[in-house]
């Protein structure tokens, strides 16, 4: 440069300093505007992310006029970095969510904002970021609860605004810094080391966008563990929550997909309309998925494709395999060849993913008509099932992964694995929209169901599923057609004797005889078993033919196994398809109990020993909320179900003693028998007399509390005795009637009191146990553990004595509220005492 050009360069060098100094203060002011925006931003989108802003310094243009004066000739005006701005995320969706919002309420110069992830070819890597050069709008500006007035003076000038990660900021703070920025070429085997890194980094990146959305989904996914009645009280919850908190996108993405879980589309959508603006795609996906569910009907609907659009912008935003299974969903109906390109997509990008290689599979099996792709995938469906158990061990993708399981197993000709998953995926749905979108897409396999072993039960449990937990009268239009040709409707009560018919041995068989004699003692309903002469079944033949009045019903197949024969004394026999006894038998008995509007949760199973068949059995009822008692020390599936971590916790499950009075009041319990007012009464006194008793040397002891501040579950102890207070007396040949003068009867036997006190023992047995109260050698009432739940014959001598009190107090009880103990006639009178039996 010549001495003139030096002398013209330093005039107009001074005149851009000057020109800079008079707009320095509005930049300043807009960092500090830009500062609060963003901020806001980040509490709402990203509330551990990391907030910069400045405006420039007048040394650093200063730098940048000397070294880009062969660039520009108007740096002021050119420049577009003289006020700049960061936020720093900790992952991808965040990044997207307040770019989202920058687009949306910013005017951006597009020509010269750049994201520099697209910019990278797909063999390379290196700085990521998204820059964008924004200048903001007059008037007010709203971000969440912060409000902002952009003056007029500033609202034309431009700001640079870089959105990254945590791991992004990291490399380019080092590399794009001191590399790019650095006044010495950078060598080539430096550049390639910084590739490298940046590869690490970017693999980071995304491997911490998958534990995020996998946390997002266990924040909304963990209502699997909850009754209906719990996820409905957590919504209330994070509503009101969420009036305080109003701009929360996650508490409201949380509230809309408990809803979902509920089927309750309409507050899933309303919910979710509300922050369309933040473009959260977790949110916007899962109001692409609501909207589309709502119109199902009417896929050609704007409401349906409008709801197929929000997946499309979810998907535009963060490419993952589960949003292109929500999408390819929406398609699968009424463009199969569309939905099978997409579940195409979505293995490809993951193919270990259960859900995108479940839709791959089942589509493509039905469009090749065979199945002879499983083999190629094997090693895919294993690591699939390996993730889906990892989902269930957090609570995540519930009860999605185990309707996956089913799916995976029955393709792999594991059909006792798949009937069992497919049981826990209907006992852990809370609402019937699950079940039914399983079934259908069971549905699609129909065409090579001959090379899939155990697809007639799979589909015919979830049918049993869907129609016995929901009612849904699809299914039972469905369940119709499957039940026994020219059966007549079962009638309640009934209860069904699940087991060893076949693995017990003949000794071992009749050891439990005097159980099932004492249990069905009296029970006038339906019972249920297998039907041959074999093992349980063969008992309750017996049972039959002690108790003319019972109803009993055996299912078998057309073919039975070498060496057994029918039962003749069951009242019917029901024969199912196929030879040797499987899974078919206790799911016909449950499409026939449907179909004759028998509701599940009224019918009870009890459960001794067993093979893999009635480990199906048990499970299967436990799924449709029956109440299962298994015999404790029955061995074999009865003892393995009361380990298991799956089932184990099931509400309706207990292990029940081997004792007949505690098998025959589980057969046998009613519900409440007396006026509520007289109930309560009653209960109040057994109360008393109990704590009368206790109080001198257990007074800390919670359940001697005073009746208002007893805790609930012990207030329905003395509840529950009071209702028994009637089969008591019944079995020590007694009844109770209104009270006509001075007392009948105002004192019992000692064998009578010994009666009743059994049976007490017994009722309190079973009513522990369906409370959830387990054995243990410490009384616990806290944790709900006792040491006495067990047969009469080894309660302790002053443990016994309590419920002969309790037998004692009866008359004295019933007198109070107007009631009287009188004799039943000579004819009703029950025997005394049982006696053994033997067939």
């Amino acid at each position: 440069m010549s001495e003139t050009d030096q002398d013209q360069f330093r005039v107009w060098y001074r005149k851009q300093i000057e020109s800079f100094l008079r707009v320095a203060p509005d930049y300043e002011l807009l960092a500090k505007i830009l500062d609060t925006i963003l901020t806001a931003l980040a509490e709402r989108y990203a509330p551990l992310a990391i907030v910069q802003t400045r405006p420039k310094s007048l040394s650093s243009f200063a730098e940048k006029i000397i070294r880009k004066r062969a660039e520009v000739s108007d740096p002021v005006n050119e420049f577009t970095d003289l006020c700049g701005g960061r936020v720093i995320t900790h992952t991808q969706t965040e990044v997207t969510a307040i770019c989202t919002y920058i687009e949306q309420h910013f005017d951006i110069d597009w020509d010269n904002s750049v994201n520099i992830d697209q910019r990278l070819k797909a063999t390379e890597f290196g700085y990521r970021s998204v820059h964008y050069i924004v200048s903001l709008r007059p008037g007010p500006l709203t971000v969440g609860s912060v409000s902002i007035e952009v003056p007029e003076t500033i609202a034309h000038l431009k700001a640079e605004i870089q959105v990254r990660t945590l791991l992004e900021h990291a490399w380019a703070d080092f590399s794009h810094d001191k590399s790019y920025k650095s006044s010495f070429a950078f060598p080539r085997q430096w550049q390639r080391e910084l590739a490298r890194i940046a590869a690490v980094l970017e693999d980071a990146d995304q491997s911490f966008a998958t534990i995020e959305n996998r946390l997002t989904a266990y924040a909304a996914n963990y209502s699997a563990y909850m009754s209906e009645a719990q996820v409905r009280e957590e919504i209330r919850t994070l509503v009101m929550i969420l009036e305080h908190d109003p701009h929360n996108v996650k508490h409201a993405h949380r509230i809309g997909r408990l809803a979902m879980t509920l089927g309750d589309w309409e507050q899933a959508i309303e919910t979710f309309k509300a922050f369309i603006d933040t473009g959260y795609p977790p949110l916007l996906k899962d109001l692409g998925v609501a909207l589309c569910k709502r119109h199902s009907a009417k896929p050609a609907s704007a409401r349906y494709q409008e709801g197929q659009r929000f997946i499309e912008t979810s998907l535009a935003k963060v490419r993952d395999p589960d949003t292109l299974v929500c999408l390819a969903d929406t398609w699968r109906e009424s463009d199969e060849d569309k939905a099978r390109e997409l579940y195409r997509q979505a293995f490809e990008l993951d193919p270990s993913d259960p859900y995108a290689l479940i839709n791959y599979l089942e589509l493509e099996i039905s469009h090749r008509g065979t199945t002879s792709i499983v083999d190629v995938l094997r090693p895919l469906m294993r690591m699939a099932i390996k993730r889906c158990w990892e989902q269930i061990a957090v609570g995540i993708n519930i009860p999605w992964a185990y309707y996956a399981l089913g799916v995976l197993h029955l393709l792999l000709d594991e059909h006792h694995e798949s009937l069992i998953a497919y049981a826990k995926a209907v006992q852990m749905s809370t609402a019937e929209w699950p079940i039914a979108s399983a079934y259908h897409s069971l549905v699609k396999l129909a065409p090579v169901h001959s090379a899939l072993h155990g697809y007639q039960w799979a589909r015919t449990l979830l049918l049993v599923g869907w129609a016995g937990r929901f009612d849904a009268a699809e299914a039972r239009d469905y369940l119709e057609k499957l039940t026994t040709p020219n059966g007549r409707r079962i009638k309640a009560p009934v209860a069904i004797v699940a087991g060893g018919y076949d693995s017990l041995s003949e000794s071992y068989a009749n050891s439990y005889q005097e159980l099932m004699v004492q249990a069905f003692k009296g029970y006038t309903g339906t019972l249920i078993s297998s039907g041959t002469d074999a093992g349980l079944s063969r008992v309750i033949g017996y049972v039959q033919e002690r108790y003319p009045e019972l109803q009993t019903i055996g299912f078998v197949p057309s073919v039975l196994p070498p060496g057994s024969a029918l039962d003749a004394r069951y009242c019917e026999i029901r024969r199912t398809d196929g030879e040797g006894f499987n899974p078919a038998e206790p799911l016909q008995y449950w499409v026939d109990l449907i179909a004759s509007g028998i509701s599940p949760t009224s019918v009870k199973l009890l459960g001794i020993d067993g093979g893999s068949i009635a480990g199906i059995e048990y499970r299967l009822a436990l799924a449709l909320r029956a109440s299962v008692a298994v015999v404790a020390g029955s061995g074999q599936e009865a003892a393995r179900l009361v380990q298991d971590d799956e089932w184990r916790t099931s509400e309706t499950l207990i292990q029940l003693p081997k004792d007949p009075l505690s098998a025959q009041v589980f057969i046998g319990r009613t519900e409440q028998t007396l006026p509520t007012p007289v109930r309560e009464h009653i209960a109040r006194e057994i109360h008393d007399i109990y704590r009368t008793r206790l109080k001198m040397t257990q007074s800390e002891d919670p359940s001697l509390a005073d009746w208002d501040k007893l805790v609930e579950n012990l207030k329905n102890s003395s509840r529950a005795q009071a209702d028994h207070i009637a089969q008591k007396l019944s079995a020590a040949g007694y009844r109770v009637r209104k009270a006509r003068g001075t007392p009948v009867v105002q004192q019992f036997s000692p064998e009578e009191v010994e009666i009743m006190a059994e049976l007490e023992h017994a009722r309190w047995n079973v009513e522990r146990l369906l409370d959830g109260w387990k054995w243990g050698p410490i009384k616990d009432v806290a944790n709900k553990i006792s040491p006495y739940i067990i047969p009469w014959s080894g309660l302790p001598e002053e443990m016994k004595e309590f419920d002969r009190d309790a037998a004692r107090q009866i008359p004295h009880l019933l007198e109070q509220v107007g009631m009287e103990v009188v004799r039943l006639p000579a004819n009703k009178r029950k025997p005394s005492r049982r006696k053994p039996v033997t067939a």
